[in-house]
């Protein structure tokens, strides 16, 4: 299953637009365990690697995983933002911490 940005979240493969509630449910248990202790230093080690930008930009990207914490634990509706770090960060995460 693909998953890509325009600017929303899409699942390629059936082309239906991800909510916020998709992404909670998708995420695994560690990710929830780290994120109910808002231990944004070891999301952000699990993920630096998905891109180089992640490494030239860590408080950047720290401060993203931050918004998704709150964000997937309370935004309605789909997901969607045109910072295209915010997207890289979202895809980053669902990649390493999918159930």
């Amino acid at each position: 299953m693909g998953k890509e940005f325009i600017p929303t979240l899409i699942q390629t493969t059936t082309w239906d637009a991800y909510r916020w509630i998709d992404l909670y449910e998708e995420l695994n248990d560690e990710f929830h365990r780290l994120a109910e202790k808002k231990d944004i230093e070891n999301i952000y080690n699990a993920i630096k690697n998905w891109s180089n930008e992640f490494k030239e930009r860590e408080q950047d990207v720290k401060e993203r995983i931050c918004f998704f914490i709150s964000d997937v634990n309370r935004a309605y509706g789909v997901v969607a933002t045109s910072d295209k770090l915010y997207q890289e960060v979202i895809l980053a995460i669902l990649h390493t911490f999918r159930e």
